[in-house]
């Protein structure tokens, strides 16, 4: 094949996602190198047990923790089973993905949310308002725009159990708030983001990493939450 593989190309191709041209050229190139067909191999392992290990996780009980933070506030029994579902499975996730984001790789998805949270992340988007993360009045208001922006009560995910605590807050939007970033540090001053807009699509969570930053995303029929940190090696 005359265009390079790269590790791109790779995730794709074990993930099914790649054109019928594209995986041949690749499935060819696997015939004259044993190396890339090697590294597949490993590709597809690393996937499988990614699964077996993180899959159960989707259908394990909320903390009594989690369920105790987020489980106030609501009213109205439809309103609260549907805030329920978004504010545990949010801080479920965010907490998840800050203990594991940064062992895991996967594939890049195509997804605008992602470039807008690393650009959010890396303040090259200028929000609307921007909100210290220890106080109490900066903490509700930015609830208040999670809120408005989802229309269902939402509550700033308490990710202390993981040990990061929220420092700051970003709202984006002039005329109405389209997104809102949260950033963590823990002790060590790693940022941890959460990065929050409508829903963008289907339920999915997927990790992948872009440069030294890995990214958790997380959707369901509510909101697209993206998550990132910093890669660390041990």
């Amino acid at each position: 094949m005359s265009d390079p593989v790269s590790d791109a190309d790779l995730h794709a191709y074990v993930d099914s996602e790649l054109s019928p041209q594209r995986a041949a050229a690749i499935e060819a190139a696997m015939e004259r190198d044993p190396l890339l067909a090697a590294r597949i191999r490993n590709f597809k392992a690393d996937k499988r047990a990614l699964a077996a290990a993180y899959g159960p996780l989707a259908h394990a009980p909320v903390p009594a923790s989690l369920l105790a933070a987020a489980l106030t506030g609501a009213s109205g029994p439809a309103r609260r089973s549907r805030f329920r579902r978004v504010t545990l499975a949010l801080a479920t996730a965010a907490a998840l993905a800050a203990g594991i984001v940064l062992t895991l790789t996967w594939r890049a998805p195509h997804d605008p949310a992602v470039e807008q949270a690393l650009a959010a992340r890396h303040m090259a988007i200028t929000p609307a308002r921007e909100l210290e993360g220890h106080e109490p009045a900066s903490i509700q208001v930015v609830d208040q725009a999670m809120s408005l922006m989802l229309g269902i009560p939402t509550r700033v995910p308490d990710l202390q159990r993981a040990g990061f605590k929220l420092v700051s807050a970003e709202i984006y939007g002039q005329t109405r708030v389209d997104a809102v970033q949260l950033r963590f540090e823990d002790d060590a001053r790693r940022l941890f983001t959460v990065f929050l807009r409508p829903s963008a699509g289907p339920d999915a969570f997927k990790v992948t990493e872009r440069g030294p930053v890995r990214l958790c995303i997380w959707q369901n029929a509510d909101l697209t939450a993206v998550m990132t940190g910093e890669m660390i090696t041990s």
